[in-house]
């Protein structure tokens, strides 16, 4: 893994203030739903990869990479996009075990960061009251 963020926190930032006021938990659904639509891709690249599915791998490596650009997620979107191309050149998986693992690892600590972030959220939009949204 390279020495960057694998979240671009620009991003975040942007993302954040997209609800603004008028809708303060816009940035907690963002990013949750990108946790469970990004969980369930790298599940599904996991599967194709054990049964030597190549186009399966490709199709879902692609939709990861344009749903973690969307939330600033470079170090997944980068690897995904590593693995769509190795795959489009050789047609096989003999190289894809390596940036599989890297893409494991680079999604686990971007988990790690948004899981972090909604943890933050929590605090900043519902401050003491709450509003009993499950945020978490």
């Amino acid at each position: 893994m390279n020495d960057e963020n694998p979240v671009d926190m620009e991003t975040l930032a942007a993302l954040r203030e997209l609800g603004g006021e008028e809708d303060p938990h816009f940035y907690g659904l963002l990013l949750r739903r990108f946790l469970k639509e990004a969980g369930m891709l790298v599940e599904n690249i996991e599967d194709c990869v054990g049964r030597g599915d190549v186009e399966g791998v490709k199709r879902a490596a692609h939709s990861l990479k344009g749903c973690a650009g969307s939330v600033g997620a470079v170090g997944v979107s980068r690897q995904c996009l590593a693995i769509e191309q190795i795959l489009g050149q050789e047609g096989k998986m003999a190289k894809e075990a390596s940036l599989w693992e890297e893409l494991k690892r680079e999604y686990g600590n971007v988990r790690r960061i948004l899981e972090a972030e909604l943890g933050e959220g929590k605090s900043r939009t519902m401050g003491t009251a709450g509003t009993g949204e499950n945020l978490g």
